[in-house]
């Protein structure tokens, strides 16, 4: 498709030559790998969520080493009111001064990004065996864990997304949030209903000079960048052929989904990571991959396979906001696609990651989606993405002890609990909806063991905040995070947790405000410890051990007391019919399908029986079943 021309949407907002006095007035703004670079180079990437991505849940998130996160999706149509002073507020409350906010610690220059970070094995975690003493000149490595606390932790970097149809609405929103945000998300990947009817998000796929037009009059006219989250098409063609096109409009990063837009709900499915791959090789922006991020073994197989710049997590986060600690503060991406490109050209001067494209060079509309490149080296040729040495290394001797699980997975009840207390820690007001929301995400594996304080928990009235409510600093939680961490191992430990009010306040009226949710996430703490203590034999079982696999997705499951992924029973793929459109099935077609795989399944388990009752094997011994080692 070629590429459509810039839309005059309105007389006040015309993009023709007379304002190229007042652009040339303007400081450039940061393009492409220049952004991504005053961004802090970001890898783990915490993505929009409806009622989820508020500001408290930032905060707790970049607490554990996310690097970038976006805000809620915005809808610029509602936006755009200013006299809709709620809808505003709920939104991105701007007079609190909070939403986009620095770090005390950092000045109002990108420069300032990343923030410092932790090395491992720190202060806050004990230290990780290995198996030979390091020399005492060997450098520690550096986690992507902030050494500032909660806090001090500030909103930036910061991207705050819109949905919108109307591209003078969506400048007129985008200009009030742009000085207290980073950059300009449009939100092109919506599936749901709601998105359908208010005809934003994945459903404008089919409107290329509608979103053209959306970006282009964003980066012509707002003072901050623009970026772009979508969806794929069905065929890889296509799809890249549409980030070309948002690329010429002007988008400055792109996030990719690997998802169909029908793919979602019972038939979500898996993401396509081969057309995120295919469309980080296409453009020269950087691209960020979403989909099928559950566990850290994810994150890093998701970066070697497509070479993007960085790894978005949505469902990931929010079941574990601990998804990406530990991991390391740096990697150098893209790897391995680039290299791959190089070996197959010599003389190619495709960018590396020490060499990032340069957001100048010339894009050619006419350029044709290329096939992947044919890989010309072994897999031993190409060193890892993470340094073995590295604690978060897979490879690495402690990487199943204990101590760097729990690193991964904390104790479910403890980050609920610091959730709470960032929200009490804020001026700005955090929602109800996204409150018990997030409760019943994190706390979901213990939940569904404890179905009487689940019911409880969904009884629960969070109560009113007082009027005079003043915010508290986030207790030092070092302690507490110790003790948790060793009981969540099985291990005695003194005391309990005491549903004492302590933590909620000292006034009446505060204690009213989110008690019921301490008194519940606190019982449910001290079963936890219980269950820990006993199915942990005092400690003396290490976790990796009790670590199980689901029937349905031969995915690993961990003990209920900690932190980790929720996954659906596996839907049958999509099918695509003649036109390129996703079909689906009929409950008739399915059930045919579901019998013949039962017959099927029949028919081998039958098969099996007699072979074992041909076989003479006396040992009697039955086969020792493996140990989950991995994700």
């Amino acid at each position: 498709m070629p590429a459509p021309a810039p839309v005059i949407v309105s007389p006040s907002l015309s993009l023709d030559a007379s304002n190229s006095l007042e652009h040339a007035s303007r400081p450039r703004k940061l393009e492409g790998y220049d952004l991504y670079r005053a961004l802090g180079s970001p890898k783990y990437v915490v993505a929009p969520m409806v009622d989820q991505s508020e500001l408290a849940w930032r905060r707790l998130s970049r607490k554990y080493g996310s690097q970038l996160v976006y805000t809620p999706m915005i809808n610029a149509k509602m936006f755009v009111d200013a006299t809709n002073k709620t809808y505003r507020s709920n939104n991105f409350d701007i007079p609190n001064g909070e939403e986009g906010a620095y770090a005390p610690s950092s000045s109002s220059n990108p420069s300032t990004f990343p923030v410092p970070c932790t090395p491992l094995p720190s202060s806050s975690f004990p230290s990780f065996p290995t198996t030979s003493p390091p020399s005492a000149s060997a450098p520690t490595p550096e986690s992507n864990l902030p050494q500032a606390t909660l806090d001090a932790l500030g909103d930036r970097p910061l991207i705050v997304q819109f949905c919108a149809n109307d591209p003078a609405q969506l400048l007129t929103s985008a200009r009030v949030v742009a000085p207290h945000c980073d950059a300009v998300d449009i939100n092109l990947g919506c599936p749901q209903d709601i998105a359908k009817k208010g005809r934003y998000g994945s459903f404008l796929m089919e409107e290329w000079d509608l979103i053209f037009s959306m970006i282009n009059i964003l980066h012509r006219e707002l003072d901050v960048p623009v970026t772009a989250k979508f969806r794929v098409f069905p065929t890889v063609e296509k799809t890249v052929e549409y980030a070309k096109m948002l690329e010429r409009a002007g988008a400055q990063i792109l996030t990719c989904h690997g998802r169909l837009r029908e793919q979602r709900g019972q038939i979500t499915g898996l993401a396509d990571w081969t057309k995120i791959r295919a469309v980080k090789q296409a453009v020269k922006v950087p691209v960020f991959a979403n989909g099928n991020i559950l566990y850290q073994e994810d994150i890093i197989r998701c970066l070697e396979e497509t070479g993007c710049d960085g790894v978005m997590s949505a469902e990931g986060n929010l079941y574990n906001p601990a998804l990406f600690a530990g991991l390391p503060a740096r990697l150098d991406t893209p790897w391995p696609p680039a290299v791959e490109r190089l070996l197959d050209d010599p003389t190619s001067s495709t960018p590396t990651a020490s060499s990032p494209p340069s957001p100048s060079d010339a894009i050619d509309p006419d350029a044709k989606p290329q096939p992947a490149p044919k890989r010309l080296c072994t897999q031993d040729s190409i060193p890892p993405l993470i340094d073995p040495s590295h604690p978060s290394c897979p490879q690495h001797p402690a990487y199943w002890s204990n101590v760097s699980i729990l690193v991964r997975h904390p104790p479910a009840w403890t980050m609920a609990l610091e959730y709470i207390h960032v929200v009490r820690s804020l001026r700005t007001r955090t929602g109800a909806s996204a409150i018990k929301g997030h409760m019943f995400k994190i706390l979901r594996p213990a939940l569904c063991k404890e179905t009487d304080l689940r019911e409880r928990l969904g009884r629960a009235r969070i109560g009113e905040r007082p009027k005079d409510f003043v915010p508290r600093p986030v207790p030092d939680m070092s302690g507490q995070w110790a003790r948790a961490r060793v009981a969540a191992e099985g291990k005695s430990t003194e005391g309990g947790m005491k549903a004492d009010g302590s933590d909620v306040g000292e006034k009446e009226g505060e204690k009213e405000w989110l008690w019921e949710y301490v008194q519940i996430i606190e019982e449910l703490g001290v079963r936890m410890e219980n269950d820990a203590r006993t199915l942990t034999e005092g400690g003396q079982i290490p976790l990796r051990q009790l670590i199980t696999t689901c029937p349905h997705t031969s995915l690993p499951v961990l003990p209920h007391w900690l932190c980790q992924p929720y996954f659906r029973k596996p839907a049958p793929q999509p099918v695509i019919g003649e036109d390129g459109r996703v079909v689906r099935e009929s409950k008739a077609v399915r059930k045919d399908k579901e019998r013949v795989g039962r017959e099927e399944r029949g028919r081998r388990e039958r098969e099996e029986e007699v072979r074992r009752g041909r076989q003479e094997d006396g040992s009697g011994e039955r086969e020792e079943v493996p140990v989950v080692h991995g994700f």
